[in-house]
């Protein structure tokens, strides 16, 4: 029993060590996002929406499986991403998006803030990329122009 087990490990091991020299040799998914800001920012004092490109720059395709966000400076509230062209239940829903290498997306950035901002602020958009490596975070600090 226990040489069943100690090949078990040996050959799990070695797949492993397989698959990330295929990642090293063939490349894997990079998501990012086009620009450093917020772009068509419309909206009012407490919500404001705009959008941001998210593109598949790497050698492999990818997953843009969720996009979560937060205001990191500026005032407190919320930030809800939505995939451009879904068809989610509400916004904020993000739907899984397969990105051969090249393609973009579009994601739909809804803030609702608790006191107006007085002037522009940051937030993050963190996704997750799902390429050949199981779950990559992609974390950018977007401008919102006020």
């Amino acid at each position: 029993m226990k040489r069943l087990l100690t090949a078990a490990v040996a050959l799990g091991g070695a797949a492993a060590a397989g698959w990330a020299a295929l990642v090293k040799t063939q490349g894997d998914s990079e998501i990012v996002y086009e620009d450093d800001e917020l772009g068509s920012v419309t909206g009012d004092d407490h919500t404001l929406h705009g959008e941001i490109t998210l593109r598949n720059v790497g050698k492999a395709g990818a997953v843009a499986h969720k996009v979560h966000g937060r205001i990191v400076e500026g005032p407190p509230g919320r930030v809800l991403v939505t995939r451009q062209g879904s068809r989610p239940p509400e916004r904020g829903w993000w739907q899984s998006n397969c990105l051969t290498p090249g393609q973009a997306c579009v994601a739909e950035v809804d803030i609702e803030l608790d006191e107006p901002a007085t002037g522009p602020f940051v937030i993050e958009l963190d996704t997750h990329d799902i390429g050949r490596r199981l779950v990559a975070h992609r974390v950018a600090r977007i401008t919102v122009p006020a």
